[in-house]
């Protein structure tokens, strides 16, 4: 019935025929793709409203101002941008704070604007992070072994949690070498 067709479908080259029936047959079989598709097709009918096209303004598009993603709490917006500003990054009153692509508060890779999609994949590639959704990304092994960079434990850390320790009153009449010997213990590097 007619002479075939070549069409490129997601790279694959396909030749389409038809049978007696008149129906498109390919060759070599897509597969349930077109059961896919229908089924997305028919949910798109049921609920009356297309597919939205994903751009950075759609991907944006809610996340307001750093005091809108922080509920309001001008003090978090403060500590927030002081620790970008510490780490030689000053946000601008465009930037969209994603905490879930930082390393560490105030992370100014974490910090989006223009082109918000393509700086979370570039950060997320840097650091071999797999995502799924508006940005997709596939995980890669580490360009080095973590344990050969390590630190032991800061003393600048170890005096933080003693102190943040001492204000619990379960905690009040124990020692600072007890307290300290003991974060120790649970936090530091073990070989």
């Amino acid at each position: 019935m007619g002479k075939p067709v070549i069409v490129n479908i997601n790279g694959v080259e396909h030749k389409i025929t038809y049978d007696a029936n008149g129906k498109k047959v390919y060759d070599p079989p897509r597969g349930d793709e077109d059961e896919r598709f229908h089924a997305k097709f028919a949910r798109m009918l049921e609920s009356k409203s297309a597919p939205r096209g994903m751009t950075d303004s759609v991907f944006l598009e809610g996340k307001g101002t750093l005091l809108d993603q922080l509920d309001g709490d001008e003090e978090g917006v403060e500590e927030l941008v002081r620790l970008a500003k510490k780490q030689g990054y000053t946000p601008s009153a465009r930037d969209v704070y994603m905490d879930n692509i930082a390393e560490r508060p105030g992370d100014p890779a974490a910090f989006v604007n223009a082109d918000a999609r393509g700086h979370v994949k570039r950060v997320c590639e840097q650091r071999g992070w797999a995502i799924r959704g508006a940005v997709n990304v596939e995980s890669r092994e580490p360009e080095s072994d973590p344990w050969d960079n390590r630190k032991d434990l800061g003393e600048d850390i170890v005096r933080e949690e003693v102190a943040l320790r001492r204000m619990d009153p379960k905690n009040s009449d124990r020692s600072y070498g007890d307290l300290r010997e003991e974060i120790i213990d649970t936090h530091a590097l073990k070989d």
